[in-house]
C-alpha cells in the first residue's frame, strides 16, 4: 500500500508544480503586455526550391501567456504514468505484476542446490 500512495502523491505535486509554474509564467506574459514590451525581429529566406518563408516577431508577454496555458493544460490532462487495481486482498500496481513463469531445468537444478 505505501507504494501506492507515494505514487499518487509524486503524480499530484508534479501536477501542482506544473500548475503553480503555468500560473507563473502567465503571470509574467500579463505584466509584459500591460507595460508593452515588444521584440523587434524579422527574418526570412528562401529554400532551394523557391519556396520563401518569413518569421516576424510577436509580443513577448503574448508568447508567454499561450505557454503557460499550454504547461496548465498539459498538467491537467496528462495520464498517469501508473494504474493501479486493487483486489480483495492486497493494491497490486498493474505495471508491477509479473506473469508466472513456468519452471526450466535449469531452475529446477538451481533450487535443489
Amino acid at each position: 500500500m505505501p507504494e501506492v500512495i507515494v505514487a499518487l502523491c509524486a503524480v499530484v505535486i508534479v501536477k501542482l508544480a506544473a500548475i503553480i509554474a503555468g500560473y507563473g509564467i502567465i503571470k509574467m506574459g500579463y505584466e509584459a503586455l500591460m507595460k508593452g514590451v515588444k521584440g523587434e525581429f524579422d527574418f526570412g529566406g528562401k529554400t532551394k526550391s523557391d519556396i520563401e518563408f518569413k518569421l516576424v516577431s510577436t509580443s513577448p508577454g503574448l508568447f508567454f501567456v499561450l505557454f503557460g496555458a499550454f504547461i496548465i493544460i498539459w498538467a491537467l490532462f496528462v495520464k498517469q504514468p501508473m494504474h493501479f487495481s486493487y483486489s480483495a486482498d492486497t493494491p497490486v500496481a498493474a505495471s508491477e505484476k509479473i506473469a508466472p513463469t513456468q519452471p526450466t531445468p535449469e531452475n529446477e537444478n538451481s533450487e535443489k542446490n
